[in-house]
């Protein structure tokens, strides 16, 4: 259970004395060095921005959506692109491969749709038709039978994805759906919205479990982890719910929107991305969940990061700028800053 607590970043004020201003320049020198060796790899991108990542289960493929439709593959030993897959009419916002490993979804604009592709081949499977709006985000199920697809038209729907069939369409939010997360045991989603709201769902019956009046802006990322929900948000907090009577347990706050958050997979790590909406600059700031407390751990300067994602071994995250640049970075140097 996570303590009540705000987590607010205190950096001590600089003296002018000579001295401590060389050692002070020494460690940031130190710093950027260890922060440049933490990059693992790169890659080359696309032509247009990138909005999305995905890792496959198995670690070896990562892929990454674009505003051109595209989807790229990469291998993740040595960073060379695989294929290219005309994924959506429009832009790409939301990918995710299924537990299995043997398949990618896609979803963006154009026709509403969600698609889905083989793994291995890169050939269309099925395309899923039913939302009125741009699909912003997916989730599986634990055993990856089922789908469920959030969107622009305020609503979320779930899927049978071996039958190909909509099972249900679950309404209540008041905007645009933009994360969700399925609870470890699989009985529980939770969804956000565009005004900052957090409903949970009970995945068998499609009714609502809780709603709760998250965040004063609009809630761009939620994860179930084990015994609470944690929600993300433009205005400036990221906030832990608990799952036993659903009160807020916890704070972290920052004074710059929270554009996105991962959670590593063995639950240790979180990761956030801030940006600043004037002039584009993002930290990724780590935290360190650990004995129900969180500790800063380091930030990551970058150019407009517009999406993150830890790897299913939480030895990497990896992240994509808006120079259409994407990186890997090894979470055990980061850990040592």
């Amino acid at each position: 259970m996570l303590s009540q607590r705000n987590f607010a970043i205190n950096l001590p004020q600089p003296t002018m004395n000579p001295r401590n201003l060389l050692l002070s320049l020494i460690l940031l020198a130190s710093c950027f060095e260890t922060q440049a060796q933490a990059v693992r790899m790169s890659f080359p991108g696309h032509s247009s921005t990138i909005w999305t990542l995905t890792v496959d289960p198995t670690g070896h493929f990562l892929a990454s959506g674009a505003d051109n439709g595209e989807v790229k593959i990469w291998n993740l030993a040595n960073a060379h692109l695989v294929k290219t897959i005309p994924a959506q009419s429009g832009s790409v916002w939301a990918l995710a491969y299924t537990p299995s490993g043997s398949r990618l979804f896609t979803g963006g604009g154009g026709d509403f749709t969600a698609r889905a592709w083989n793994a291995q081949s890169g050939s269309r499977e099925h395309v899923f038709f039913g939302h009125e709006l741009d699909v912003n985000c997916f989730a599986f199920s634990p055993d990856g039978r089922t789908l469920y697809t959030g969107a622009m038209d305020q609503t979320v729907r779930v899927w049978d994805v071996e039958g190909k069939r909509h099972l249900r369409t679950m309404t209540g939010h008041t905007s645009s759906v933009n994360s969700l997360s399925v609870s470890p045991d699989g009985k529980k989603l939770a969804s956000v919205d565009g005004d900052g709201n957090l409903i949970v769902w009970d995945t068998q019956t499609g009714q609502k479990v809780k709603q709760i009046a998250a965040h004063t802006e609009l809630a761009s990322t939620v994860h179930f982890g084990p015994s609470y929900v944690a929600t993300a948000s433009w205005d400036g907090t990221v906030k832990f719910w608990s799952t036993a009577n659903w009160s807020c347990v916890g704070t972290l706050r920052h004074s710059l929107p929270v554009h996105g958050m991962s959670v590593s997979p063995d639950g240790k790590w979180m990761a956030c991305n801030y940006m600043d909406l004037t002039s584009g600059r993002s930290s990724i700031r780590f935290w360190e969940l650990a004995k129900g407390s969180m500790v800063m751990g380091l930030t990551i300067e970058a150019s407009g990061v517009n999406y993150m994602v830890f790897g299913p071994d939480g030895k990497s995250i990896f992240g994509v700028n808006q120079e259409q640049k994407i990186s890997a970075w090894d979470v055990s140097v980061l850990a040592r800053l």
